[in-house]
């Protein structure tokens, strides 16, 4: 995947080889801009430096202690989602705060099914690109954050001022 060597090629020029990189659950197709991939050995990253999202995140949490790892999710849910489903003790054992570059909304209905917590009967993904890759993940992963009790923030593009695109345009032009 583009982006997992582009992280790998940034660790790489920052000093930090050993720091894993995985890749992430294809999700919608984004069309990346050519100024996007404009690194110094973006083309000869080795893709078996590459992992799979979902088994490094598992990997990471079982080599971790309890309650020591913060889970930041900059992009699709859906890899932390598949390591919830599939062992929601590891999760709860070890992860001891999740922060989402996302977003929550007040969900209309008020009742997302038996058993859900207060927070899961009142909150949902919103509409944010990142909740929008897998949106079923997304609301797994927040509810899975709210039913068991895991320390969630949630930063949402509220929390940026919009740009005018003629400053953003000017930045990618320089890079």
């Amino acid at each position: 995947d583009r982006r997992a060597a582009l992280a790998r090629c940034l660790l790489d020029h920052v000093g930090e080889p050993d720091v894993p990189v995985g890749v992430g659950t294809r999700g919608k197709d984004y069309s990346a801009q050519p100024h996007e991939y404009r690194l110094e050995g973006f083309e000869s990253v080795d893709p078996a430096r590459l992992e799979d999202g979902a088994e490094l995140i598992g990997r990471c949490l079982r080599a971790a202690a309890a309650k020591e790892v913060t889970v930041v999710c900059i992009s699709s849910l859906a890899d932390l989602a598949a390591v919830v489903r599939a062992d929601p003790g590891l999760v709860l054992s070890r992860v001891r705060h999740v922060a989402v570059q996302g977003g929550l909304e007040a969900r209309p209905d008020g009742d997302p099914g038996a058993g859900a917590s207060e927070l899961s009967r009142r909150w949902r993904a919103d509409s944010s690109v990142n909740n929008g890759f897998d949106a079923p993940a997304a609301e797994a992963v927040y509810a899975f954050c709210f039913d068991e009790g895991v320390p969630l923030s949630v930063v949402s593009r509220n929390a940026v001022p919009l740009l005018p695109m003629q400053l953003a345009q000017s930045f990618a032009e320089r890079f």
